[in-house]
């Protein structure tokens, strides 16, 4: 990730911008096309976008799974993306409708 930074940054883009755009997607590729994306919108901007989502998902509590009862074996699925670990088919949903909704406007 470090080396898609410096190629962002010798490419001209923003430092903060470029640092945002890696850590948010991961790869080369996906940085240059969420750097895109938010061209016209200010570090500002997004990240009051971002504490916007985080309040959102914070408030979003009633998709949580209830507590395991004796002897059930715990069973999860896991977010190829970001790694978040999910006990429900609903959770899944919820999270897969959050995540991927933010990345399509």
């Amino acid at each position: 990730m470090a080396g898609d930074l410096a190629l962002l940054l010798e490419m001209g883009f923003d430092s903060k911008k470029a640092e945002l755009a890696v850590k948010k997607t991961g790869n080369l590729q996906g940085a240059l096309t969420w750097l895109e994306d938010n061209a016209d919108k200010s570090v500002e901007e997004i990240e009051a976008s971002n504490a916007t989502t985080v309040d959102e998902e914070e408030g979003n509590q009633s998709v949580e799974a209830k507590p395991l009862e004796a002897g059930e074996i715990a069973k999860s699925m896991v977010c190829d993306d970001c790694g978040k670990k999910l006990r429900s088919m609903m959770q899944a949903q919820a999270h897969g409708e959050r995540t991927y909704a933010s990345r399509l406007r």
